[in-house]
């Protein structure tokens, strides 16, 4: 069964596919290979402007400083509200 992550990473490869951008997708289901495929691929190829990861797919050594853009989605993430967001 596909969790809401993963859903929500299929849905960003549809527009990736729409737009005719070029990208790599990582999940925790991901195999070794196929991680590490996926991080040579956008670290090689200029052209790759999109990486897409679930949180599931940490603790490999990426690196998103050397990134111009994150877009980070967790589906667990909370606001607290305690009156400083007003």
């Amino acid at each position: 069964e596909m969790c809401i992550r993963d859903r929500t990473l299929h849905l960003l490869e549809d527009y990736c596919r729409f737009r005719d951008y070029n990208y790599c997708w990582m999940a925790g289901c991901s195999t070794r290979e196929e991680r590490e495929t996926a991080i040579a691929s956008f670290c090689g190829d200029a052209s790759i402007p999109v990486f897409l990861l679930t949180t599931r797919s940490g603790g490999l050594g990426i690196n998103l400083s050397a990134a111009d853009t994150v877009v980070l989605y967790d589906s667990d993430w909370v606001v607290s509200f305690g009156g400083s967001e007003e």
